[in-house]
């Protein structure tokens, strides 16, 4: 077994982001690539301008995935963002009832992507789970943190290629069907995967609401984590993306077969869904919507990535336990 694990943090706005990135490759007796995975969690001060993720304007992303050609190999693969906004708001700044707290609303868009692809047409399945999660926390000076918004959606395999996905909290799983990429992208028939499905966010946005006092000075924590269990299944992957354009899948796609399979996949992904966020709504959170400027602010932004792989049984020496 092999465990890798970066955390970054930095406590005050920033034009450059925090960026933690890990990998794990599976080598054969000879030293070539049969599997690989990899992880990249992103918190970015979306205040910032220009925006520095590449290609996006998000507060937070992750991407991770992984691929196997042994059938000896697992994964699991765990990404967490989170930024912190302590925020104060006065009577000039915003309207307040004459007593007592006033109330405001806010919005958490999400956009990504669960992806599952194999060669085979029927994969076994088993063991798969995709888990995604956030939530947004409220800290004042006084009382205990209240949760604002919380959702998660969890895409799970079985026998046969069968995938179920589930919900709770503001993720309801009528609204996330499993999408078969095949039908919709009908160029990818003749590459190495006979299997490509997916579940979609397409930049869904959810309202939730929070009480303050005139100059008071909270807290809230938007934290957003995924988390990908594969299982060893031959010539098998799978991949979560939110935030950010989809890297991850090609990657490790490419490491272990030397094609370009992986990346295709992406491109047929990018036609039902930019991953990255920005058409039409920006993952992240907008703290203040409608309701007038933010009198003082400041932001706390962390980011970890995490891989354990496991081998069935010693293929090599060194890196392998």
């Amino acid at each position: 077994m092999q465990t890798e694990t970066v955390t970054n943090s930095f406590p005050v706005p920033s034009s450059q982001p925090v960026v933690s990135n890990v990998r794990i490759d599976g080598l054969s007796r000879v030293g070539g690539i049969t599997s690989s995975s990899q992880c990249s969690a992103v918190a970015d001060d979306s205040r910032s301008n220009p925006p520095v993720i590449p290609l996006a304007n998000n507060d937070l992303g992750l991407d991770l995935g992984g691929f196997s050609t042994d059938g000896e190999t697992s994964y699991i693969v765990n990404g967490s963002a989170q930024q912190t906004r302590q925020i104060q708001l006065t009577r000039a700044e915003t309207t307040f009832p004459a007593t007592g707290d006033g109330h405001f609303r806010s919005t958490f868009s999400v956009a990504g992507a669960l992806v599952v692809v194999a060669t085979s047409p029927n994969p076994d399945l088993t063991g798969l789970e995709l888990t995604v999660h956030f939530e947004v926390v409220q800290q004042r000076a006084i009382g205990a943190p209240t949760t604002r918004l919380t959702g998660s959606g969890t895409l799970t395999g079985g026998p046969n290629g069968q995938l179920t996905f589930t919900g709770d909290g503001v993720i309801n799983p009528l609204f996330y069907p499993v999408i078969d990429i095949l039908v919709i992208a009908p160029g990818l028939n003749g590459q190495p995967f006979s299997f490509v499905k997916a579940i979609a966010f397409p930049a869904n946005i959810f309202n939730y609401t929070y009480p303050a006092a005139p100059n008071e000075l909270f807290g809230l924590t938007a934290t957003f984590t995924v988390q990908a269990i594969i299982p060893a299944t031959t010539d098998f992957g799978a991949a979560a993306v939110f935030g950010l354009p989809e890297q991850a899948l090609g990657e490790v796609v490419a490491r272990v077969r030397g094609d370009d399979s992986g990346v295709q996949v992406e491109s047929a992904i990018g036609t039902i869904v930019d991953t990255s966020g920005q058409t039409p709504a920006r993952f992240g959170l907008p703290l203040i919507s409608a309701c007038g400027a933010v009198g003082f602010e400041s932001l706390a932004l962390t980011t970890g990535a995490a891989l354990v792989g496991t081998w069935r049984r010693r293929r090599g020496a060194g890196r392998r336990a």
